[in-house]
């Protein structure tokens, strides 16, 4: 393995090891956020949820589709260098523990973020929609 794959395969192994730091932090800090909202907000409604803390919902959110998206992108270059690449075996193998990895922030992301407040994002992001499209047809 020459010294520039060698970066190549330190730096994803990097960036991977800081994606998951990352999302447990998130998911820790999202935990406790989740527990708030159902003890502070025992029937909330929508605007309570997305309201709730100054916003904070829509920062994890955000953070969210962040793991997701990064999740996705680490999975696809593992992908790509372990099917290019003339050391499969070394490559291989991190590319199916990455894969593996990255599956399971993606579980455990949409578990975390689905308890009210993906379902209270949906509905005003799609409420938003339909009040645009509605005011579009005048």
């Amino acid at each position: 393995m020459t010294d520039e794959e060698k970066v190549s395969l330190y730096s994803k192994v990097l960036f991977e090891a800081f994606l998951i730091i990352f999302s447990a932090v998130y998911f820790f800090k999202l935990h406790a956020l989740n527990v708030r909202l159902h003890t502070q907000l025992p029937n909330p409604n929508v605007f309570d949820v997305i309201g709730f803390e100054n916003g904070a919902p829509l920062y994890y959110v955000m953070g969210a589709f962040l793991i997701i998206f990064m999740s996705i992108i680490f999975a696809a270059w593992f992908f790509t260098t372990m099917v290019h690449s003339e050391y499969q075996a070394e490559f291989t193998c991190l590319g199916l523990i990455s894969l593996i990895v990255n599956i399971l922030l993606i579980v455990f992301t949409i578990y975390f973020i689905n308890d009210p407040i993906l379902r209270a994002f949906i509905t005003v992001f799609v409420f938003g929609v339909g009040l645009v499209f509605i005011i579009m047809q005048d």
